[in-house]
């Protein structure tokens, strides 16, 4: 199953011909083979029918905009580490997002903002390159930071900076009918700087429990938190096998609140 013809035609137009194909030896490469297939991913993922490469948000938006015109199924991919984003309908439209790839560090106020291509260990190099740092998730370093931050980036070592949904800062999100949502500061300027603005916060909807695969749409730039690098070297105390790190005491304190009675601890609480 191909998409209609003159649909091709426009994404031509919108992207350049050479960032648009529905040769089946490239859709095939786009197709649903990997890891999950063991998972049975497989037995319900299929190839596209095209796959188009934009390189801007306006891009997206015309794609989109183009997909419901014509009503053809289409999802978005980043680094396509989750197969699970495959398209599940024949004759779908695959967006391959790689070609958006810009990383901006905003050193003063400790944030980076990134388009879908960026992955951690690019993140990850320019931020120490500044003094600051991210945590990789449990994913790996090759993976999306845009992508993993709204897969809800699992990891072991989130407990040192916060779970993602909240390292979120502003958005650049078009909806499935290719309009524009900017979330946080966003909302009311050109500042990425802060993850909350006037009203409800939609930062929930936008991960949903572990992500919604680009079912509610296209996430074309986000601002999230970088943190400041821990530059000492831990000293390691105790006698083996019982030895640990010592924590720096000019970083880390020990804070024990005691309460007089339950009372009081309620009181306390409430206030």
């Amino acid at each position: 199953m191909s998409i209609p013809k003159e649909a091709y035609q426009a994404l031509e137009s919108i992207v350049g011909a050479e960032y648009v194909s529905q040769d089946p030896v490239t859709c095939e490469a786009y197709g649903s083979q990997s890891y999950e297939n063991e998972m049975g991913y497989s037995m319900i993922n299929v190839k596209p029918a095209c796959v188009v490469l934009p390189k801007s948000t306006s891009e997206v938006q015309r794609i989109v905009k183009l997909c419901n015109r014509y009503d053809i199924p289409y999802t978005p991919v980043s680094t396509y580490w989750i197969v699970r984003g495959a398209l599940k309908r024949e004759g779908g439209l695959l967006i391959d997002l790689k070609r958006m790839n810009e990383l901006e560090i905003d050193e003063k106020h400790m944030y980076a903002t990134v388009e879908p291509a960026v992955i951690y260990s690019q993140l990850q190099q320019q931020a120490m390159n500044r003094g600051l740092y991210t945590v990789v998730p449990g994913g790996g370093a090759q993976v999306s930071v845009v992508g993993n931050h709204l897969n809800f980036s699992y990891s072991p070592l989130v407990y040192r900076v916060g779970l993602p949904g909240r390292r979120i800062l502003g958005v650049e999100w078009v909806l499935p009918d290719g309009e524009m949502l900017r979330l946080g500061s966003l909302a009311s300027s050109e500042d990425y700087f802060w993850g909350e603005a006037p009203g409800a916060d939609l930062r929930g909807i936008l991960r949903g429990f572990i992500g919604w695969m680009g079912g509610l749409g296209v996430v074309t730039r986000m601002a999230v938190k970088l943190f400041p690098f821990q530059p000492e070297t831990p000293e390691p105390i105790g006698i083996s096998p019982d030895t640990t790190l010592a924590l720096p005491p000019n970083r880390m304190r020990w804070i024990n609140i005691t309460m007089p009675s339950r009372e009081a601890l309620v009181k306390a609480m409430f206030e």
